[in-house]
């Protein structure tokens, strides 16, 4: 237990010449799991990776992609299913069946293969790995030599909405800002993705968000004393973006799954 009242688990290995280290870190009430790797790496044409066996029974993962998520089989019972052993993935990987879910979220891998085992009488568990370096000597002969870190976020029992978030803390951690500078608005049923001033330098403020999870959603944005308007996403206008309807500082519209919405918010009075 450190100062914090972080429980936590260290273990290293050595192999050849290289070292790695894990941590394992679980705070007071917290309802996952941190851990963090590092790995001093002089080896060649040696692959290493991570795994996690995790007991969940399924035929397919959910791996994030760009504001949404692609589905991969995680059996072998075809030839194109066994080509598919490994899968570039972005911020999260997640399974789950009928009864329980398990995700893991990370701030920089290669991609991630996921394996189904027999467990006997219970069907089968599954065997989460990451790939962590390569090693490879060409093109480059010195490929993945030295210090690295990685830092991982399980979270049991999760859902997409906590996948994505995990995702998100992990590489965009929160930061201070001054207030004169803070949006003072709130987004139901959608992800946030970017905040920024327009190009155009007009002094409209641009949002893109997104439905995530995979079915229609109807999106709630509370700003008061704004004009807000969806637009394509060079911020021009278009018949094809979501009608955005106002009154008393909530704007609401309809997103499709994996719709991508931009918006631009006007300050003033809203019309």
């Amino acid at each position: 237990i450190d100062d914090d009242g972080v429980a936590c688990a260290r273990s290293r290995a050595t192999f050849n010449n290289s070292h790695m280290s894990i941590e394992w870190r679980l705070a007071p009430g917290a309802d996952f799991i941190d851990v963090h790797v590092e790995a001093d790496w002089h080896e060649h044409e040696k692959l290493l990776k991570l795994g996690f066996p995790v007991d969940i029974h399924t035929n397919s993962a959910q791996y994030e992609t760009q504001m949404g998520y692609i589905e991969r089989p995680t059996h072998t019972n075809t030839s194109w299913d066994s080509a598919k052993f490994e899968v570039s993935t972005h911020r999260w990987v997640r399974l789950e069946n009928a009864h329980t879910s398990w995700s893991i979220a990370n701030d920089a891998t290669y991609g991630w293969d996921i394996s189904r085992h027999s467990a006997g009488r219970r069907g089968t568990w599954s065997l989460v790995r990451a790939t962590l370096i390569k090693s490879a000597v060409y093109p480059d002969p010195n490929q993945d030599q030295g210090c690295f870190t990685w830092n991982f976020r399980i979270r049991p029992q999760a859902s997409v909405a906590q996948a994505i978030a995990d995702g998100q803390q992990l590489n965009l951690p929160l930061r201070e800002a001054p207030m004169e500078i803070a949006a003072p608005f709130s987004v139901d049923g959608a992800i946030v993705e970017s905040v920024s001033m327009a190009p155009d330098k007009s002094g409209d403020v641009v949002v893109r968000l997104y439905e995530g999870e995979g079915s229609p959603t109807h999106v709630r944005l509370t700003w008061d004393n704004v004009s807000v308007r969806a637009t394509d996403l060079c911020y021009r206008e278009s018949d094809n973006a979501p009608l955005v309807t106002s009154h008393n500082g909530v704007h609401t519209f309809d997103l499709a799954a994996f719709q991508i919405a931009t918006l631009r918010i006007t300050p003033g009075q809203e019309r």
